[in-house]
């Protein structure tokens, strides 16, 4: 049997092990960032920067270099990175909970990516403004938003993203707004859509959504 200092040992460099990894690339980014230039390779670095300190939950931060992202990025119309740092700084307003200025900076974003003809980045927009509106209990507005990235969606035949859609549709009309009829209906264009093109895991998880509902 192994010791409790040996299990605690391991323990221990597991997770310093985990932590390093996640700490490496952060490491590697500033000092790209020291030496970099006013350019689009700057503007690529502030932003990956902040992404990697989001994803360790360090999202205090990651704001400054989403700041600076913006300015240099509008300094040099690089419209494409500058949409992203714009959702990085609506997932930053989220977290610290001032959903008006999370809301301003994904429309933000949105307003980019529909210029720029990007309808893959402007359904994860219209998706992180409803997860917003779900959370500040406007029900409405948040189906509203999803169902303009599901028309996204189906007009590029992307099944899987499009049921994705439709299934956090479900989960509002079931579970904040309790209207049973609504939730059923989504439900049929769900099953009428995985039926012409789905797969077995989206058949899966449609059989569990409506057990689920049945239940109820």
């Amino acid at each position: 049997m192994k010791s409790p200092k040996r299990y605690f040992l391991f323990f221990f460099f597991f997770l310093n092990s985990f932590f390093l990894s996640f700490s490496q690339p952060v490491d590697s980014l500033k000092k790209v960032l020291k030496n970099a230039k006013e350019d689009t390779v700057k503007v690529n670095t502030l932003s990956a920067l902040a992404w990697e300190l989001q994803l360790i939950d360090k999202f205090d931060e990651s704001l400054p270099y989403i700041k600076e992202g913006i300015l240099l990025g509008k300094k040099l119309k690089h419209k494409r990175e500058l949409a992203l740092l714009y959702r990085r700084s609506g997932d930053y307003y989220n977290f610290t909970g001032d959903y008006v200025e999370s809301r301003k900076e994904y429309s933000n974003a949105l307003d980019i990516e529909t210029v720029l003809r990007n309808k893959s980045k402007m359904a994860v927009c219209y998706k992180k403004i409803a997860l917003l509106l779900v959370t500040t209990k406007q029900y409405s507005k948040a189906i509203s938003n999803y169902n303009d990235g599901l028309y996204l969606y189906e007009n590029m035949r992307d099944t899987a993203s499009a049921v994705d859609i439709l299934f956090s549709i479900w989960e509002v009309q079931y579970k904040k707004m309790q209207d049973l009829v609504l939730a059923a209906e989504t439900l049929n264009k769900v099953e009428k859509l995985v039926s012409r093109s789905g797969t077995d895991s989206l058949h899966a998880i449609l059989y569990n959504k409506v057990g689920s509902f049945y239940s109820k």
